[in-house]
């Protein structure tokens, strides 16, 4: 029924406002006493509408009001309820009307909510947040690996004619930075600059940052270089042509057999050389040496020994060289140049 004191089979009463009020803010009765100061038989006592256990009604008023206050409605409004209900309790006062005016109209009053203790509590989770959250910053930085940044440097598997190479980065503070385990020196803004040896071929590179405090974490960069040196072409000296350059050198006469020598086109005298001998000559152009021995025979031009060869047709051992700009070729293949 409109305007009516009841809802349902309940009468809206002073106690059931206050009480709705409390629990709709999620405050307990602890909350209220801590506030107002009001015992707690006096707060259950208004709740439950047993408000004719209050002989002074000077105290009941003031208790109501007091409440009231801390819960944010205002007071005329809920002692005009008490009133109404206290001048003809068997009769439909029009309450209903004053107390959504009183929903409407009032604003809840959370200075009156706010307790020391919510404020300490508050304050308390404030302090062991920030706490909690530098003591992460610094773990996580002890834990974490260091920055290392590789400004300058070959690329990985790269092959380079120097056997200079020049490795440049960058890391954290506090930082190490050793390359194949010699440690670097770091400038002031903990960046560093590094002349490396290469050695022929594959050349494995490792840089590693650690920090000062923890050397278990690390980062680290692995190269791979191979250093080809540039060959250099050997440098072809021209032999020099000399018309007076001569070769020298000698044979022996083996036994049953003859030799004939033409050194430059002039034959030797070997007719009176006995077996044993051994004959000498010299020449600028060309040599022919013949024979008719059975047996091997070799001649030495220049400390150079050279096989006479068998012809086909003569069956004679022959050897034949010739002088092209101070170079000897012989019939064996063999070449000299003097």
């Amino acid at each position: 029924m409109s305007g009516n004191l009841y809802e349902g089979k309940n009468m809206l009463t002073v106690g059931t406002i206050l009480r709705d009020r409390r629990e709709y803010l999620g405050v307990t009765i602890e909350d209220v006493i801590s506030h107002t100061k009001l015992k707690k038989e006096i707060i259950e006592e208004i709740e439950a509408d047993r408000l004719s256990q209050f002989d002074n009604q000077v105290f009941l008023t003031g208790y109501l009001k007091i409440y009231a206050q801390y819960l944010g409605l205002k007071t005329d409004r809920v002692l005009a309820i008490y009133r109404r209900s206290t001048n003809n309790p068997t009769q439909e006062v029009n309450t209903q009307g004053d107390y959504q005016q009183i929903k409407r109209k009032e604003k809840f009053n959370w200075k009156n909510l706010v307790a020391p203790r919510y404020l300490i509590g508050l304050a308390s989770i404030l302090l062991l947040s920030v706490i909690g959250y530098f003591l992460y910053i610094q773990i996580s930085a002890f834990y974490s690996p260091p920055l290392l940044e590789i400004t300058n440097a070959p690329t990985d598997r790269s092959t380079v004619n120097s056997d200079i190479i020049t490795i440049a980065g960058k890391t954290d503070d506090n930082s190490i930075v050793t390359i194949k385990n010699v440690q670097l020196e770091l400038s002031e803004t903990n960046t560093f600059n590094s002349r490396l040896q290469l050695t022929p071929g594959e050349n494995r590179i490792m840089i590693k940052a650690s920090k000062q405090s923890n050397s278990v974490n690390s980062t680290q960069e692995i190269f791979t270089i191979f250093y080809q040196p540039i060959e250099e072409e050997p440098e072809v000296i021209e032999p020099s042509i000399d018309e007076n350059t001569q070769f020298s050198g000698n044979v022996e006469l083996l036994l049953d057999s003859t030799i004939e020598i033409v050194a430059d086109e002039e034959k030797l005298d070997t007719e009176t050389l006995i077996v044993g001998d051994i004959v000498d000559f010299s020449f600028k152009n060309s040599l022919r040496i013949t024979s008719d021995t059975l047996n091997s025979l070799s001649a030495t031009i220049d400390e150079q020994e050279f096989q006479l060869i068998r012809d086909t047709v003569t069956q004679e051992l022959v050897l034949v060289c010739e002088v092209n700009e101070s170079v000897l070729t012989c019939q064996d293949g063999e070449q000299s140049s003097n």
